[in-house]
């Protein structure tokens, strides 16, 4: 896993955010980007987790499985990314073993019926887009870090991922790495 100046934006690459970057909803965020059409770019956060249960969220027959937030673009809708291609038709492939989206009725007949365990798949409420200039624009002026062609096959909710890929952060980004989160406060 190398971090990398923007040549070109790929599924399974991942953007991580600058540690002093404004916006609330990207804070030390770590994002891993699930498509790229011509035009747009799509990701899921990873590391921030919602007060929600699949459960919660869809009904009493659903497990305890937790939500993540995947960002701020459509809240009110679910997304999954997975290790089950060869049970759930459709799936996408990002990067390794890991897919997104697919068949939602036969994804969760398998769930429902416990053949997708909780460390194969994992949900999320929105996503994170971006047309392809405005996120090569936001790498340029350092907003994120692109690490290109991430080698992990966990797809899980980690508390600590931010903190364990900090090392991949540009020079310039790493100045800031022992900041405190409220620097105004300081």
């Amino acid at each position: 896993m190398s971090s990398s100046s923007i040549h070109e934006i790929k599924r399974g690459d991942i953007l991580l955010a600058h540690p002093l970057i404004s916006d609330d909803d990207f804070k030390k965020s770590v994002i891993l980007i699930a498509d790229n059409q011509n035009h747009s770019v799509t990701g899921f956060m990873l590391n921030k987790i919602s007060s929600f249960t699949l459960k919660d969220a869809l009904g009493d027959d659903w497990p305890e499985f937790p939500i993540l937030i995947g960002g701020p673009v459509e809240q009110d809708s679910l997304f999954f990314i997975h290790t089950c291609s060869h049970l759930i038709p459709d799936s996408e492939h990002i990067i390794n073993n890991i897919y997104w989206c697919g068949d939602f009725e036969i994804m969760k007949d398998l769930l429902l019926k416990k053949q997708i365990k909780s460390k194969e798949i994992t949900f999320f409420i929105g996503y994170s887009g971006w047309s392809l200039d405005q996120i090569k624009e936001e790498i340029n002026e350092e907003s994120w870090a692109l690490i290109k062609e991430f080698q992990s096959h966990n797809i899980n909710f980690e508390m600590g991922i931010y903190d364990k890929l900090k090392s991949y952060l540009p020079e310039s980004f790493r100045i800031w790495n022992n900041t405190p989160d409220e620097i105004e406060l300081n």
